[in-house]
């Protein structure tokens, strides 16, 4: 990502996770004056731009309580990103497959309210409802 996007308007507060085709940081938008999850392209490629900007445009107008919401789709120079509501919780995988007892730092299962999985097909995040525990 262009460090000056970071530097105008976004400040990254480290690294949420990465896929094939993009990378999802934590971000402090200062226009918004919130923390966003913002993800960036990768790879400019014309394949990869079109799945980035088809996915975002899937999904903006989409409003559920299971989906995150999407806020903006954005380039700076020729770098590509969008920005979607930051919701706290454990990686997906964490959440399907919590680690033995041995092998977790804590003897609990993970937080289960508000948690995001990301879906490695298209990148699309969602909230896991406290109801289905």
């Amino acid at each position: 990502m262009a460090a000056s996007a970071a530097d105008s308007r976004y400040e990254l507060r480290g690294q949420l996770g990465e896929g094939g085709a993009g990378i999802v940081y934590r971000a402090f938008d200062r226009r918004r004056g919130e923390e966003v999850a913002l993800k960036t392209l990768r790879r400019q490629e014309g394949r990869d731009l079109f799945r980035f900007k088809r996915e975002f445009r899937m999904l903006a107008d989409l409003a559920h309580p299971n989906l995150v919401a999407l806020h903006e789709l954005q380039t700076v120079g020729s770098d590509w990103m969008f920005t979607m509501e930051l919701v706290e919780g454990v990686p997906f995988n964490e959440w399907v497959r919590p680690r033995a007892p041995a092998e977790s730092t804590s003897s609990s299962r993970p937080p289960r309210s508000g948690t995001v999985s990301s879906v490695n097909s298209s990148w699309c995040a969602a909230r896991t409802p406290s109801s289905w525990e």
